[in-house]
């Protein structure tokens, strides 16, 4: 039987400095919480945010030896998401 094998290649410090670097902003977490209103969706979306910001780091960190183009994906999308929370919490 012939399996679709994919070469492992080490993942890079400059990845691994990236994608721990990405996960950091969760740190400020406290601080985003005072920034919303009380109730609503916005504040559902926020208790959300540390959750899929650790889980898409730990994805990336996981995929970038057989899919690293996924990885940078995966990055990209939370630093995405990085932005829509602050503008979310400080700008509405």
């Amino acid at each position: 039987m012939s399996e679709d094998y994919l070469p492992e290649n080490p993942i890079p410090t400059g990845f691994k400095i990236a994608d721990i670097v990405s996960a950091l902003p969760v740190l400020m977490f406290p601080w985003l919480l005072t920034g919303t209103p009380p109730g609503g969706e916005y504040r559902t979306l926020l208790w959300l945010y540390p959750f899929y910001v650790l889980l898409s780091a730990w994805c990336a960190w996981k995929c970038y030896p057989t899919r690293a183009a996924l990885a940078w994906i995966l990055l990209t999308l939370m630093w995405l998401t990085h932005a829509a929370v602050a503008y979310m919490c400080f700008v509405l």
